[in-house]
């Protein structure tokens, strides 16, 4: 058996369909190898917050994840409006996920919070959301939510957060790890 080098396969007739193998075989791709086009996993995002931001109690917040890891289609705006934008052309089925761990005031005690997806400026998109007793005593909590949204060219989503605490205003902590905001197009959609 040969190998085929070539950097163009199109089908015979034009009929714009090509069938590589049959049912039951495996085709190995090499690790390094770079999947463009409609079997790559892109636009894809992923920024989370540089530094702890405060907010006012008992009010709904934009996280403003200002540090991005990566932006493969410049469509997450990480500067003013933190907020991914489905580009031109790449309207699907998104994957996006997002999470926040948010601190009360030094003296104050977390009683309710929230962080959620919002689509378009309007529509809030599953929320995580804690209730607490009053015998309970915690200054933090760590919440994640994620949701696959069928988006149009143009469409946006932000990640928000809500506290309220006991006194004080409560605050995002910074890090990758606590405070981000990522997703990306699912293959194929």
């Amino acid at each position: 058996m040969g190998t085929i080098k070539t950097t163009n396969i199109q089908s015979i007739s034009g009929s714009g369909t090509v069938t590589l193998g049959v049912s039951g075989e495996t085709f190995t791709v090499p690790s390094g190898v770079t999947v463009a086009g409609g079997l790559s996993n892109t636009p894809a995002f992923a920024a989370y917050l540089g530094s702890a931001q405060s907010f006012s109690d008992n009010t709904n917040t934009k996280i403003q994840c200002n540090t991005e890891k990566y932006d493969t289609n410049s469509a997450y705006d990480n500067s003013s409006n933190y907020r991914f934008t489905v580009p031109s052309g790449q309207a699907g089925k998104y994957y996006i996920h997002g999470g926040a761990y948010i601190y009360g005031s030094s003296d104050g005690i977390l009683q309710v919070t929230s962080v959620f997806l919002r689509l378009n400026g309007s529509t809030d998109i599953n929320q995580s959301r804690l209730n607490r007793s009053g015998s309970e005593t915690d200054d933090d909590i760590s919440h994640h939510t994620q949701a696959v949204l069928d988006l149009s060219a143009g469409d946006y989503v932000e990640l928000w957060g809500y506290a309220d605490t006991s006194s004080g205003n409560p605050f995002f902590s910074n890090s990758v790890l606590n405070t981000f905001f990522a997703g990306f197009k699912l293959i194929g959609s």
